[in-house]
């Protein structure tokens, strides 16, 4: 069972613009963009908050019609991945180690060395991947 939200592992390096379309909040995305999914969806690698890694290998597109209709509409047209478990894990250096070169990557901007600190100082995958830390 994954548990979410899911990390897309498979970049080799982030744009800032894109920071958000790595993120998999559950189990949908909202549209129907060939490029989307082409580019950050379709055969990539994701870390679920356990650290197991999933790879998306297809999708089912909605049937009712009421969603077809009205798919202009934000959060309407919702597809549902599907996701195959590699049986493999990453362990939680492997994706500090992995976030950080991430980060490190992108340009420099007011918040960017606290989001370096934040990770450094997570001690779960939740934290790591959801931003939230322990009070």
């Amino acid at each position: 069972m994954m548990h979410f939200p899911l990390l897309n592992v498979s970049e080799k390096k982030w744009k800032d613009e894109d920071l958000m379309d790595y993120l998999l909040i559950d189990e949908y995305i909202y549209t129907d963009s060939k490029t989307f999914w082409d580019t950050f969806i379709h055969n990539k690698l994701f870390c679920d908050c356990k650290g197991q890694l999933y790879v998306i290998d297809g999708k089912e597109l909605p049937n009712s019609w009421w969603r077809k209709v009205f798919k202009w509409l934000p959060n309407v047209y919702k597809i549902k991945l599907r996701f195959k478990n590699t049986g493999k894990q990453l362990s939680l250096e492997e994706l500090r180690k992995y976030l950080l070169a991430r980060i490190h990557d992108l340009s420099d901007y007011e918040g960017r060395e606290k989001w370096i600190q934040f990770i450094q100082q997570a001690n779960s995958y939740e934290q790591l991947i959801g931003g939230q830390m322990d009070d």
